[in-house]
Parts: structure tokens; sequence; C-alpha cells
């Protein structure tokens, strides 16, 4: 959108520009100029034209200087074809020349009324954008002198047309200064709203810094004076004119200081731009402190140094992978935005500072950066929300398919869990047959035994996928509540064979684990924590221990119940041997020589999960002689506290 409406701007500009005829183009009634500058400021008109002058052609650039600038022009009313009795009229350009002092022999007295930007426009021929003299044509080429002051740079445009020409000129003039205005509102407006549609750092350094340009850009061209000249003085507008130019500069590197992060992040650069900005807060304060040239020309300087600084930054910075992917300009990009950049300062303060001849477009070399820096931003701006917008629908489209993918797996996760619920209910259902049948008399002791065992171990392989199953599904859900570790001892042994070869006791106690008492105390520990999860978790260590211990050995439990809760689970190793510590609570991990018991290499991994969804931890912690399992609350479940004993 903002480069159509700029092409359709640029078209009536030209447009415009053709309608005038041929024949109309302004004539400019001086022969020759020259100049001279007065080092001493003393030299009054007499003294000035007995001095050996200069001659130039076009604009004169002197650059700045404190010495006023004497102009010679030598004017020919004939050129014009204007009539002794009409006017002619001095134009001088630009809008920002502080003392302008015209001497005209034809007049009396030949010393005129200072003009300037420091003056208001009462003091001028006609309420005019541009410093205009009336002057009387006369009927002989004769010399005009123009004395010239200013704490900005010493450049300016002298020019002498009869009234129809200076119109059409100045009509030329005011179209281009209305088109540059409205291009610079039109960048302002865009960056508005794309700051509204996508906040970000960048483009709010671009809308201030199109904003600050649109503002000296209307103070330089003379709206501002011609608009205000009778609310703010002169002299204010002067220096807020000044102030611009320091201010936009300074907000130019900030924009390049972000556009450089789409590059790489550095701290180096971000340092080196920091001293760079210091430089233009120093400048302004100098500026403020009333040295108004000082702070100008060390502007310029900057703006003619700082760019190759910032091309320098771009071409030593390392790009970041996937840049581009990731919705960020590509360093070429960047490089090339620097490169453009460096050119057009150059021209712009080339001119100013006085070190080469300026054309006419010099006059406005500083708008014309404005512009071009302008286009130049937008340019990077849309290009880098193309990469935005395929960045975004990139992920878009990503996360679409992750979030079919979610389903498809939550389905089958669904189907998986239905699948195991059905299993572990079908199979369940005939061992329980099977276990009831072995009952019948006619079975001898030892094989009924022996096929117990068996279905035990049947039943247990069932219980453990199921419970794999619904840790994979996420399908426990941790609820605390206070209850009795003992309690929850008691309810892990139910259903265990060979139970009696388990021996609980507090740790404090000190009792040996020997013999086949239950309990040594009647001591009953509160805990906060899931009782079912935590029974699972106990149950599947006790099962264990019981199924790949000595079958004559005990299982020693022993819990602790003053600080923190724990329970340790131990028993010597049996035939299947010492566990492997770096795997023993891998999924489907099972000792080489466990394969004498039917097993599914779960039973470890289940309670290693459970015990972090319940706040606890379990680790595989033996001795010379034993093995020990140390499960141990956290603390992020409250502390054991004792509970009052069982009544008598």
């Amino acid at each position: 959108m903002p480069l159509t409406l700029f092409r359709l701007a640029l078209i009536s500009f030209v447009l415009c520009v053709i309608a005038f005829p041929a024949h109309a183009a302004p004539k400019d009634t001086i022969v020759s100029q020259a100049w001279f500058e007065d080092v001493t400021g003393q030299m009054d008109w007499a003294q000035v034209q007995q001095q050996p002058l200069t001659p130039f052609s076009g604009v004169l650039s002197r650059g700045y200087g404190s010495p006023p600038i004497w102009v010679k022009l030598r004017i020919d009313p004939a050129i014009s074809n204007t009539p002794a009795n009409k006017p002619l009229y001095l134009r001088i350009r630009p809008s920002y020349l502080d003392t302008l002092t015209v001497y005209d022999p034809l007049q009396s007295p030949a010393r005129q009324d200072p003009i300037g930007d420091r003056y208001p426009l009462s003091t001028q021929s006609t309420y005019s954008t541009r410093f205009t003299v009336n002057l009387p044509a006369g009927s002989e080429p004769r010399d005009i002198w123009v004395r010239l002051e200013s704490t900005s740079t010493r450049m300016a445009r002298f020019e002498v047309f009869n009234g129809s020409d200076l119109a059409i000129s100045n009509g030329m003039l005011d179209v281009a200064g209305s088109f540059y205005l409205g291009l610079l509102g039109l960048f302002v407006v865009w960056g508005v709203i794309q700051m509204a549609l996508r906040p970000e750092p960048l483009m709010l350094c671009f809308v201030i810094h199109q904003l600050t340009a649109l503002l000296f850009g209307s103070n330089t061209l003379g709206y501002t004076r011609l608009l205000l000249n009778d609310l703010i003085s002169p002299l204010v507008i002067d220096r807020l004119t000044s102030a611009m130019v320091i201010l936009a500069s300074a907000i130019a590197v900030v924009f390049a200081h972000f556009l450089l992060n789409e590059i790489s992040r550095a701290r180096w650069r971000t340092w080196a731009i920091g001293v760079i900005l210091l430089c233009f807060a120093g400048l302004l304060a100098v500026l403020l402190s009333g040295h108004v040239m000082p702070a100008l020309e060390g502007n310029m300087l900057m703006i003619l140094v700082v760019p190759t600084v910032l091309l320098a930054m771009a071409m030593a910075s390392r790009p970041t992978p996937n840049a581009k992917a990731q919705g960020r300009l590509p360093k070429p990009w960047v490089v090339g935005y620097f490169v453009l950049t460096l050119l057009f300062t150059l021209f712009a303060a080339a001119p100013s500072l006085g070190l080469i001849k300026a054309p006419e477009l010099s006059l406005y070399i500083v708008l014309f950066y404005s512009l071009s820096s302008g286009l130049l931003m937008i340019t990077m701006l849309l290009y880098r929300a193309h990469l935005h917008l395929q960045f975004q629908q990139a992920q878009a489209a990503k996360a679409w398919a992750n979030e079919q993918r979610a389903e498809q797996e939550k389905a089958h996760r669904l189907d998986r869990e239905r699948l195991l619920a059905m299993m572990g209910h079908e199979l369940k259902t005939p061992l329980a047959t099977l276990r009831m049948l072995l009952g019948n008399q006619t079975i001898p002791d030892s094989l009924s035994r022996r096929m117990d065992a068996s279905i035990q171990d049947m039943a247990s392989v069932v219980d453990r996928v199921v419970q794999t199953g619904r840790l994979e599904d996420q399908a426990n859900f941790v609820r605390r509540e206070s209850c009795v570790l003992e309690d929850l001892l008691e309810s892990a042994l139910r259903d265990l064979p060979e139970t009696h070869r388990v021996i609980i006791t507090p740790l404090q106690s000190g009792a040996a684990a020997t013999g086949h008492a239950r309990h040594v105390n009647a001591s009953r520990t509160l805990i906060e924590t899931d009782p079912d999860l935590l029974v699972i978790v106990l149950r599947n260590l006790l099962d264990n221990a019981l199924k790949y211990g000595p079958a004559d050995a005990p299982v020693t439990v022993r819990y602790d119940n003053n600080t923190c809760w724990s329970v340790v689970v131990e028993n010597p190793p049996g035939r299947a041997g010492w566990p492997d510590a770096n795997h023993v609570f891998d999924k489907y991990y099972r000792s080489p020589k466990a394969g004498h018991r039917a097993g599914s290499g779960l039973g470890l991994y289940i309670v290693q999960e459970l015990a972090h969804m319940i706040g606890a931890t379990i680790t595989y912690a033996p001795d010379a002689e034993k093995i020990r399992f140390v499960l141990q609350d956290d603390g992020s479940a409250s502390a054991g506290t004792p509970a009052p004993p069982n009544p008598p």
C-alpha cells in the first residue's frame, strides 16, 4: 500500500512539473557571482568593494564558520525583459540562514533592513517560505551585494527574477515541498498503523525518525515559520530546527542499532552504539548551552563518519543461523542498507562542510537524505514484515500439524488405555478361575503351590503392564490426604505371597532384622501423600524383594516416623544376583539371571515414576550384603508426625 501511494504521488509530481511549458522556465537575471570572507568581521561595504573576490557559479558553499561572507551579484534586467519601472525580486535559499543584509546602489539608502530566519516575516518584501527582497529593475546592469552570517552551514543560492518568473519558480518549489512533506507524513501514518498491529522497538524508532524528519523538513522549508510567525519567536523556531537536526541523526543511529540486531546481538556493538549516542547527547548539550555553530558542525561531522562505522559493524557481525527462517532480515540486506546510507550521507555532509562544490540539490540534500533513508527504511521493514508473515505462516502450519498429531496421539492413548483395561480385566478373570480350581483336592499340594505361584506371577505382569500404560497416558492423578504409613505398608503386603518373610520395623527402634514379627512397636505415623499410589510403589518394591530374594531369607522393611518419612526395603541377593545400578530403573530392564521368574521389567520403572508423582525419591543403595532400595519424601509432602497409638 505505501509503495503504491508513493508511485501515485511521484507520478502526480512529475505531471505537475511537465505541465509548466518550456517557455515559462524562470529566467535568472544574475550574470556573475563572486564572494569574499571577512575574517575580521569588521569591514563595511565600502571596504569590501576594494577587496579581491573569488568568482563562483551556482551555489555558494563555504561550510561552517563565524566570519561573514560578502557576495557580489552582477544583475542585468535585460535578460528577463523587465521594464525599468517594474520590480525585480532577489530570492535567497535555503530558509535556515540567520542574517542576510542586501546592499543596492540604486536605492537610498543602499543598505536594506536585514532578513533571515531570526527575523519576523514582516521584514521581508513578501510573506514567503523563502527569503525575498524587492529590487528596482533599473535600465543598466549593476552590482548588488549581500552580507551573509549564519550559525548553520554557509551554503546559499542567489536568484533574481521578475514577478511572473518568481511565481512560477516558487510554485514548483512548493509542489516539491508539499510532495516531500506529504510522503513523510504517509510514512508516519504507515508506521503508526504497523505499531498498532505489531508493536516493536524497530518500528517505534522508524516512526519517531520519520516524525522528526517531518518536523525538521517543515522548519527547513520555511513552512513552520510561515504558519507560526505570530505565535512563536523566530529565534525559538531556529533553535528547534537545529535541535531537530541532531535528534534526527541520533534516532537514525538507534534505528541502525535495532537493524543490526536483525543480524545478531553483540555486546561490543551495543557499547559502540552507546558511545555514538553519547556523542550526540553531548552535541545537544552544546547546542542548548548556546554554542549553535559548533554543535551543528559536529553533528555534520558525525553524519559523515558514523555511517562508515555502522557499515563496518554490519560487515563484522556474524549472522544468526536460520535468521531468515525466523523472520529476520538477512545480512546482505542490512549491509546493503548501510552502503546506500553511506552514499547518501556523503552527498549530504560533504557540501555542507564545504569539502566539495555544491550543486543546487545540496540546498535540500539533508531533506533528500531524510526522504531516501525513509524509503530505505520502509523497504527494509516491508521485506521484514514479509519474512515475519512467512515465519508466522510456517509456525501456524507447524502448530496445526502438531495439534493434529496431538489429537491422533490422544485418540491412540485412549484406545490403548481401553485395551489395557480390557486385557487386565479379561485376563484376571480366567486367572482367578484357575486359582479357584487349584483348590481341588485331587491336585497335589506341591503342584498346586507351583501353579498358584505362576498364576500370581502372571497377574503381577498384567498389573504392571496396566500401570505402565496409565503412566504413559498420564491417567494417574495425585490426590494428597492424611494417612497412616503403617496401614499403607499392611495394604501393600495384602495378596502378596510369602508375606511371613517380611519384617517391618521403625528405623529408630534399633531392632534386629530377624524373626518373623510384623511390627516391633504399635506407633502410628501420619503422612501427607496419595495413599493409592504409595501402596502401588510399596507393593512393587516388596514383590520384587520377595520374588528375587532367597526363598528362606527375610525381607526387612524399615521406616522413619520422626522427620520426613522414608521406607527402606532390603533383602539378600538371590538367584538373579545383584541388579545393575545404571539400569535398575530402566523400562523393561531385567537382570540376565532373572529368567527363572516371570516378569516384565516394569516394576522398578513404575516405582520411580510414581515416586516422582507423589513427591518422593527412590534410590538404589546396596551395601556389601544386601540389596537395598530407599524410598524417601523429598520435602514437598508434609513431614511424618507420630499419631496416637491404636486403642487397646
